[in-house]
């Protein structure tokens, strides 16, 4: 049987191609590696990549209330960069080298096949439940991605637009997801323009 076909969000390069981004994508990537790399019996979505990782080192389950209710891409955007933050510094605390590629481009991090760049629009969510199910759980109840996988929040068209990094193993778990998802808030990424 023929799949729909699942919408891609066309975000503009400009977006991303900073030094800031890049630190913030390459702390991601390293994190799922050791994720996977260390969790080798498990394949549960949420004992990978929903650690109980909260700013400030509160421990909740997660950090969903922050998209519960429409708000600027500011708000989402601090607290998004504050759970990457945490993330940055436990590879540190745990001796991770977060490989800056020095002679490579962000095209090039996102090129090398080892997973995709994806899109979730908070303001636009339905919040039905069908992506997560779908998906066997890649996208929770409310259509967000796994929080250890957030890399930054930009200001996209009239929206703001959460990047996060799904590893090429889950590629798959999350189209499933977005095949089903009426509203279309979650996409993967695809960098346009110069």
């Amino acid at each position: 049987m023929l799949q729909p076909r699942a919408p891609i969000f066309d975000v503009p390069w400009s977006l991303v191609q900073n030094a800031d981004f890049e630190r913030r994508l390459a702390a991601t990537i390293a994190w799922s590696q050791v994720r996977m790399a260390t969790a080798q019996h498990t394949t549960s979505v949420d004992a990978l990549f929903r650690t109980p990782m909260r700013p400030g080192g509160a421990r909740r389950a997660g950090p969903l209330e922050l998209f519960y209710e429409s708000r600027s891409s500011a708000v989402y955007q601090d607290e998004v960069r504050a759970v990457v933050d945490e993330r940055i510094g436990r590879l540190a605390a745990d001796g991770v080298d977060i490989p800056l590629p020095q002679h490579a481009t962000l095209a090039d991090m996102l090129g090398g096949g080892e997973g995709r760049l994806f899109g979730y629009l908070p303001n636009m969510n339905l919040c039905d439940g069908a992506s997560g199910a779908a998906s066997d759980g890649w996208f929770d109840v409310d259509n967000v991605p796994p929080w250890d996988l957030w890399v930054d929040v930009v200001q996209w068209r009239d929206d703001p637009i959460l990047l996060s990094w799904t590893p090429r193993r889950y590629v798959e778990l999350a189209r499933s997801g977005v095949r089903v998802n009426p509203e279309e808030c979650i996409a993967f990424v695809m960098l346009v323009g110069p």
